[in-house]
């Protein structure tokens, strides 16, 4: 049987300081077949950054058009059946990151995987709006049109889309997200935490019944399907809550 390929996507929008490492230490995961890198209109020297990197794609576009279109892009692009997501500000051991990502979508196991970094307890509750994930191509498609126009609240529409596929969500302990400020001026980075905000509330509040979408999109999969992480004061928190939410769903 075809072992199946594997298209790596990056998005970014003015990260100068950070994509051609991520690109480069990307380079090195041993199951990625293929490298695009989505150059979101950035006003900085992103793109000369992008291009300083051999052997990958390299799609440009000129005006910023967000996230989810940059992701869309990527993907009508990408020649691989599975398609692993992977931020431009993380940093870390990202290949062995990518790897552990497509691995239980080439065996067979799992229809989706979630990677969120593990810098602290706290990134626990964030692992629902983590970008390192991976989907099979063909999944993809299916959702293509609406996935479009989603911005940052693309991975809850994500999680909600396939909230009933087989979905393994795990911590990347040796994977960090860099802080906006770390890589960005002030204005740049309290900008786009706005539109990050906006975006994940607008998807939530543009649904017939939000409370069900969030439990759906940010809970379910995510905390009453436990992924394998243990000793945290943050799962004994999770664990408390975790009959009242099931309720909720059922």
């Amino acid at each position: 049987m075809k072992t199946a390929t594997v298209s790596a996507l990056i998005p970014a929008y003015n990260e100068e300081k950070s994509i051609k490492s991520v690109l480069i230490a990307l380079k090195a995961a041993k199951k990625i077949d293929e490298i695009i890198c989505i150059n979101d209109g950035s006003s900085d020297k992103t793109l000369l950054e992008i291009q300083k990197v051999e052997d990958i794609t390299i799609l440009n576009m000129k005006k910023n058009k967000g996230k989810s279109y940059a992701i869309v892009e990527g993907i009508k692009a990408a020649k691989g059946d599975i398609i692993v997501f992977i931020d431009a500000d993380i940093k870390g051991e990202i290949a062995k990151a990518a790897d552990a990502l497509v691995t239980p979508l080439i065996d067979g196991t799992y229809d989706v995987t979630v990677g969120y970094p593990l810098a602290n307890s706290f990134d626990k509750f964030f692992r629902p709006l983590s970008g390192e994930r991976a989907y099979f191509k063909h999944d993809l498609l299916k959702v293509l049109d609406k996935l479009e126009q989603k911005g940052y609240g693309m991975e809850l529409f994500l999680n909600h889309s396939f909230k009933d596929k087989r979905i393994k969500c795990f911590p990347m302990k040796n994977v960090l997200t860099q802080n906006k400020l770390e890589k960005q001026t002030y204005s740049i980075a309290f900008k786009l935490t706005v539109v990050e905000a906006l975006d994940i509330l607008t998807e939530v509040l543009s649904q017939k019944n939000p409370s069900s979408f969030f439990l759906r999109s940010y809970i379910y999969s995510f905390y009453l399907k436990k992924p394998t992480s243990h000793d945290s004061k943050i799962d004994k928190m999770i664990e408390q809550v975790r009959d009242y939410i099931k309720k909720q769903v059922s």
